[in-house]
């Protein structure tokens, strides 16, 4: 059970972090395109994080 709940927090926090990454996004000021700022690579890298740890807690929890 526990290993659910957990599992549901960690997809809800995923999904918060891939929605601030989008807002990251910031377009240029002076032409066209995107900016990657340091915020974005910050949430990316949290995504990346959360998703193997959502990961490791389906395979070891018994999920």
């Amino acid at each position: 059970m526990l290993a659910d709940w957990v599992t549901i927090v960690l997809g809800i926090v995923i999904i918060f972090l891939a929605v601030v990454t989008a807002l990251g996004f910031r377009r240029k000021e002076n032409g066209p395109g995107w900016r990657f700022t340091w915020w974005a690579w910050v949430t990316a890298v949290g995504n990346v994080v959360f998703g193997v740890l959502l990961v490791a807690v389906r395979v070891w929890g018994g999920g």
